[in-house]
């Protein structure tokens, strides 16, 4: 009898509960794929041409600052039956303290260009988090969600692409 009793609670807690849990349908909800607003906007293309076009500039003087190390090196190993190993080992450690200059200013070029690409990335995610806010209060949204969480949902679910008009007419370009 308890068994049946027991079974009986369950199966009755589970109806209550699921009328309960169930009871906010109406709960307006919308979904925004970020990465696809970040890569076609305007001022989101314009941020990645930008950090491209000063990466293809780095690019271009340390290939220059590569030739001429090679080609010191080369000099140097060229020298090597000339020079007395005292002059020899002098001239490869001066060459290893410009080969590690190198190398430490192409780290850092690495770095501040990381540094920009987040910063300007995080202007332009707080620009598109302002037009998303200003959204559901005018809409009355109760929830926004990445679209990449997503699994399935309705097409007219899907604001992207009004966000992505709104972020348009709002800024060109990121600064």
């Amino acid at each position: 009898m308890s068994k049946k009793l027991l079974f009986f609670i369950l199966i009755l807690n589970f109806l209550i509960f699921k009328n309960v849990a169930f009871s906010n349908d109406k709960q307006n909800f919308k979904i925004v794929d970020i990465n696809f607003i970040m890569n076609q906007s305007i001022a989101g293309k314009d941020i990645l041409k930008t950090l491209d076009k000063e990466n293809k500039k780095k690019i271009e003087e340390f290939k220059k600052i590569e030739k001429n190390l090679a080609d010191a090196k080369n000099k140097i190993l060229s020298q090597k039956n000339i020079l007395s190993d005292a002059e020899f080992k002098l001239k490869v450690d001066e060459h290893q303290i410009k080969v590690n200059d190198y190398q430490n200013k192409q780290k850092k070029n690495f770095e501040n260009l990381n540094k920009k690409k987040l910063e300007l990335s995080n202007k332009l995610l707080k620009e598109i988090n302002d037009i998303l806010v200003k959204y559901s209060k005018d809409n009355s949204i109760d929830l926004i969600l990445k679209k990449e969480t997503i699994l399935i949902s309705q097409k007219n679910s899907d604001i992207t692409r009004l966000v992505l008009e709104n972020l348009d007419n709002k800024i060109k370009k990121i600064d």
